[in-house]
C-alpha cells in the first residue's frame, strides 16, 4: 500500500518508516546543537559579567587614587604657597627652606598614622 507524503510522491510504508527515522536522527542532532549552544552562551554570559563587575571595581579604585592624588596635590600647593609667603615677608633664607621640609615630612608622618587607623 502506498501512502502520499507532503511533496506528492508516494513511496511504500516500509521507507515511510525509514524516511522518518533518518528526519528524527537530524532533528535530535539538533535539538543536541541547541542545547550545547544555549550552554555557552550562558557560560560566556556569566563569565562576561564576572569579568564587567571586575572592570567596575578597578575603575572605583582608579576614582579614589585620583582623588587622593588630587588632595595632595592641594596640599602641596598649600605648602608652596605659604613657603612663597614666608619668602616675601622675611626675604629668602636657608630656614625657610629647611622648615619647608620639615614641614612636608611632618604631614606625611601626621598622615601615615591617620591612614593606619
Amino acid at each position: 500500500m502506498k501512502q502520499p507524503l507532503a511533496f506528492g510522491v508516494r513511496i511504500e510504508t516500509k521507507h515511510i518508516v525509514i524516511w522518518y527515522n533518518i528526519f528524527m536522527n537530524s532533528l535530535i542532532h539538533a535539538d543536541i546543537f541547541f542545547f550545547v549552544t544555549t550552554i555557552a552562551v550562558v557560560v560566556v554570559a556569566a563569565v562576561f559579567t564576572v569579568a564587567l563587575v571586575y572592570f567596575i571595581m578597578v575603575l572605583k579604585n582608579i576614582r579614589d587614587v585620583s582623588e587622593v592624588i588630587k588632595d595632595e596635590t592641594h596640599l602641596i600647593r598649600d605648602d608652596i604657597h605659604a613657603a612663597r609667603e614666608n619668602i616675601k615677608q622675611e626675604g629668602f633664607k636657608l630656614k625657610h627652606i629647611i622648615s619647608f621640609f620639615s614641614n612636608i615630612s611632618n604631614k606625611k608622618q601626621g598622615r601615615k598614622t591617620n591612614t593606619k587607623k
